[in-house]
Order: C-alpha cells, then structure tokens, then sequence
C-alpha cells in the first residue's frame, strides 16, 4: 500500500492512499493535495492567496516566527520597520518585483546607507520573500536580489591608550 507524504504552506499532510498501484496512488495524493490549496485558499484572511497577505502583515509575520527570539531582535525590527516605510504596509506582497527591489536600492542609498548596510536591508527581503513562496505558498516568483560583496574580517582600530600600550609591551621584550 502507498502513502502520500507533502508539504503545503508549512503544513505537512501524510496519509494513506489505500492503492497498491502506484499511478493510483499518486492520482489520490495530487487530488488531496488539490483538494488542500483550495480549502486553504478559499479560507478568508489565510496566507494562501497572493492578493490577500500584505507586505507589512507578511513582514509581521515572519518576524513573529522567525527573528523575535534572536539575539539581534531589536536591529531587525528597525530595518522591518524602515521597509515597511519605504515599500508600503498595505502594498501587496505579490507586488514586490525586481523593480520594486532596484526602486528600493535607490531610496536607501540615498538616505546616504552604504553597501553592507543594503545587505542587511536585502538579506531581510530576500528572507522575506523565499518564506512566502516556499513555506506559505503566497507568491509565485522571487524576484532577484544580488547582494554585494563584502570584505572577510573586520577592521580594528586602536585608541591612542591602546596603542601606547602595545608600543610599550613591544619595547619591553
């Protein structure tokens, strides 16, 4: 007997098909799994449809599940909260297109925002809208987001105590 194993806007469905044939089994788990989209679409105010998720309700959402327990909790929100600023809290998220993203580009760096910290505003998006699409079924496409390259490591600077102080241990050995 075979049995039907998907997962459909981050809710697993397993079961049995009750078919030993394998076709017959495989039309049972493509009718469960149409019969799944329509009732989630068909439920009002459910994250299925496109048209029905807002960006700033997805980004809330996300937020809640994904970024409120981190460590850098209180960062992320800010940039959540400066997107949602810049593309619209009740503009589509369906909207959101590599137009959108270049448009988006151009408004942070012209709050003066350098490439590293574009990073941090796209990584966020494209978080964003990975999530929509693979785990809760709200979009279609993922617009393409590039990010830039940033140097490895970190650039320490020294104050002028602490210089003296290497100087001084340098000397004495």
């Amino acid at each position: 007997v075979f049995y039907y194993d998907f997962i459909l806007h981050g809710v697993r469905y397993a079961a049995t098909t009750r078919k030993k044939n394998r076709r017959e089994a495989e039309k049972v788990e493509t009718d469960a799994r149409r019969k799944e989209e329509g009732r989630i679409n068909a439920a009002p105010g459910s994250p299925g449809g496109p048209a029905l998720l807002t960006f700033g309700d997805a980004m809330d959402r996300l937020y809640k599940e994904r970024w409120s327990r981190t460590r850098d909790h209180e960062r992320t929100l800010a940039r959540i909260k400066r997107l949602i600023a810049l593309l619209g809290a009740d503009s589509p998220l369906a909207s959101i297109d590599n137009a959108r993203i270049n448009q988006l580009g151009t408004q942070l760096r012209a709050m003066g925002l350098k490439e590293p910290t574009l990073n941090r505003y796209f990584a966020t998006m494209k978080t964003l809208l990975i999530t929509a699409q693979r785990e809760w079924g709200t979009i279609a496409t993922i617009p393409y987001i590039k990010l830039a390259k940033e140097p490895t490591g970190r650039l320490r600077t020294f104050t002028v105590a602490e210089e003296a102080k290497i100087q001084e241990t340098l000397r004495s050995e």
